[in-house]
C-alpha cells in the first residue's frame, strides 16, 4: 500500500520513526501539473504581519506574490490566498497544502532549511493513520500553522525533487468555533458537506481530500505541538464543488462558499 512505499521512498523503516535525510536539489527540477479543478480556490485572511509574510511567501517558499500598501496576494498552486493587513490583534490561522503522496520526506527536508519545523514530541513527521496521510508542519512570521500533507489515497504522485511547484493547492482550513457539533450540522444543510473522518465535540473534519474544513472547539490547543490556544479570526473561504451556496458565520466573522 502507499503507506509502505512512502516509507521505504523517504528513507524511513516501516515500524520507526527515524528519518533518513536525502539530498535536496534545485526546486526547477521538478515540474507536477497544476490542479485547476480540485481544492480551496481562494482564502482570505487577516495579518498584522503583512510586510515579513511577503518576504516569506515569495522569497523563503518561492511562491508568486502580488502586494499593496493593505494587501499581500499569493499564488499557491491552484489556491489564492489573500491577505489583508489590520491594525488590531494578532489573527493567526492554520491552513494546509497537499504535496505529491510520494515527496512528504523531500518536503520535510526542503522546508527544513527554510523554517524550524512543528513537532509532535520528537518527530518531525506526523502520520495520520485514519486519513492515509503524513504531514510536516511549520510556522510562518505571523504565527500561522501550516502543512504539508501526502495524502497516500489521492494518485498525485509526481517525479523530481521538491520545490514550490510541488505544494499543489490549499486543501485544509481551520475553523475555530464555540459548537463544533452545530458547525457540521450547518455545513450539512447550507454546504451540502459531510463528516470526513472525524466527529466530535471538539474536532471534526468536513469535505474531502481535496478540501476540508478543519472544525475545532474554541481554545483547543492547535495539534501537532499542543501550545497555542486556537482562537477566532474572521476568514472567508470559496471551495470547487460543483454547486454554488453559501454558509455565513456571522458571529465569528466567518464566510465559506462554494463554486
Amino acid at each position: 500500500m502507499r503507506r509502505r512505499n512512502f516509507l521505504q521512498a523517504s528513507g524511513m523503516a516501516v515500524g520507526t520513526v527515524g528519518v533518513i535525510p536525502r539530498l535536496i536539489a534545485a526546486a526547477e527540477d521538478s515540474p507536477v501539473p497544476q490542479h485547476e479543478g480540485a481544492g480551496i480556490a481562494e482564502l482570505q485572511l487577516q495579518t498584522r504581519r503583512i510586510d515579513k509574510l511577503h518576504k516569506f511567501y515569495g522569497m523563503v517558499l518561492g511562491l508568486p506574490t502580488q502586494r499593496d500598501s493593505r494587501q499581500l496576494t499569493i499564488t499557491a498552486g491552484s489556491t489564492r490566498i489573500v491577505f489583508s493587513s489590520v491594525d488590531e490583534g494578532e489573527p493567526f490561522y492554520h491552513f494546509a497544502f497537499n504535496i505529491p503522496e510520494n515527496k512528504l520526506e523531500a518536503a520535510r527536508q526542503w522546508q527544513k532549511q527554510r523554517t524550524k519545523l512543528v513537532r509532535k514530541g520528537k518527530s518531525e513527521v506526523v502520520h495520520f493513520s485514519k486519513w492515509n496521510a503524513h504531514s510536516v508542519f511549520f510556522r510562518d512570521p505571523a504565527g500561522n500553522l501550516l502543512e504539508y500533507i501526502a495524502r497516500h489515497d489521492l494518485d498525485n504522485s509526481a517525479k523530481g525533487v521538491f520545490s514550490p511547484a510541488d505544494i499543489l493547492y490549499a486543501s485544509e482550513i481551520g475553523l475555530v468555533v464555540d459548537d463544533v457539533s452545530k458547525t457540521v450540522a450547518a455545513a450539512r444543510t447550507e454546504l451540502h458537506l459531510d463528516i470526513y473522518r472525524d466527529n466530535s465535540a471538539n474536532f471534526a473534519s468536513i469535505g474531502d481530500e481535496h478540501s476540508l474544513l478543519v472544525v475545532v472547539k474554541r481554545d483547543r490547543k492547535w495539534f501537532p505541538a499542543r501550545q497555542r490556544p486556537a482562537k477566532v479570526f474572521p476568514l472567508a473561504a470559496t471551495i470547487r464543488k460543483p454547486t454554488a451556496a453559501q454558509l455565513a458565520m456571522e458571529q465569528y466573522g466567518y464566510k465559506v462558499s462554494t463554486q
